[in-house]
């Protein structure tokens, strides 16, 4: 859990490795006038919110541990 601002999620957000790739299979989406699938994401999410100046981003995480038998 961290309490971070916008331009912090931001800018995390183009950090994702996933995204990379998302671009590297569809590079036209960089062209999109809106921004690409991270900022137009960023950009719902902060309208959606109203804006407060700062929030709270969570990373749930699940671990499964398997032995064999």
């Amino acid at each position: 859990r961290k309490k971070m601002t916008w331009e912090d999620l931001h800018a995390y957000l183009h950090s994702f490795s996933s995204l990379h790739t998302y671009l590297e299979k569809y590079p036209k989406d960089k062209e999109n006038p809106e921004g690409d699938i991270a900022t137009r994401f960023f950009k719902t999410l902060k309208e959606e919110t109203g804006e407060p100046q700062y929030i709270d981003v969570e990373w749930p995480l699940a671990l499964m541990m398997v032995k064999r038998a």
